[in-house]
């Protein structure tokens, strides 16, 4: 079965992966634009980042 036939609503999706790792201990964004390193704008569906420890 191909991952298009059991996700029909994606911007759904998105926003339950969204919600799965919104736990407090990190940052979540839904559908954020990043300059890339070429300049160009880049779409991100789920943007997390997290920021304790080593990793800021």
């Amino acid at each position: 079965m191909k991952l298009s036939e059991l996700v029909k609503d994606w911007g759904g999706f998105e926003r339950l992966v969204a919600d799965l790792h919104n736990t407090g201990d990190v940052k979540v964004e839904h559908n954020v634009v990043l300059k890339g390193r070429s300049g160009a704008p880049r779409q991100i569906d789920v943007l997390i980042t997290h920021t304790h420890g080593l990793y800021h």
